[in-house]
């Protein structure tokens, strides 16, 4: 499929999917903020049963903290980005097809709280990448409560650390990441300096 027919693809689908009316409710179609809460209330009991079956080792008070990152904008060259493909564990926690997004799920032995980050709105950047939720969108899409930009993730990261760094981090990476791990480390790899010789 050349470029052009598969941008032609998207636009599209785009066109399709805004032409839908969602539900009350709804975050993508036929699934609801609900749903997407319960998703995040089931990882959180995992991760409240992993803690109880490794036992003492984690303080009963100790703040668990979990980052879901979604995939960042990728570009073929300055100008004409690659098509975005979301991080399916982001999006199957938030819903959110936006690149360059996070979401933190955090408290006290069971990560419950659920903290959205998504890009600052930009009209300039709007007129050529598309319309994007901003803080107050993605809040009324998703039902999730705290919504911060993007930018304030480190700050907000600093804080649920807290001043004694009590808090146990978890990233969760997906197969996509370590294999694109993987591949920048095989680039950067150093390069035999001694040149191939003949049989």
């Amino acid at each position: 499929m050349s470029p052009s027919s598969s941008s032609a693809l998207v636009r599209s689908t785009v066109r399709l999917l805004s032409r839908r009316n969602f539900a009350q409710g709804e975050v993508t179609p036929g699934l609801s903020q609900s749903e997407y809460e319960l998703r995040r209330y089931k990882l959180a009991s995992l991760i409240e049963a992993q803690a109880e079956r490794m036992g003492s080792s984690t303080s009963s008070n100790q703040n668990v903290v979990v980052v879901v990152l979604s995939h960042p904008t990728r570009y073929m060259t300055n100008d004409i980005p690659y098509p975005f493909h979301q991080n399916q564990d982001f999006l199957y926690l938030t819903g959110i097809l936006e690149p360059d997004s996070a979401l933190i799920l955090h408290g006290r032995r069971r990560p419950d709280q659920a903290i959205l980050f998504v890009p600052r709105r930009d009209p300039s950047r709007e007129l050529w990448d598309g319309p994007r939720s901003g803080r107050n969108g993605a809040a009324a899409l998703t039902g999730i409560e705290r919504v911060h930009c993007t930018e304030e993730l480190g700050v907000v990261l600093k804080s649920l650390k807290g001043v004694k760094q009590q808090a146990a981090i978890l990233f969760v990476r997906t197969l996509a990441d370590r294999q694109n791990r993987d591949r920048d480390n095989r680039l950067k790899a150093p390069v035999d300096p001694e040149p191939l010789q003949a049989d």
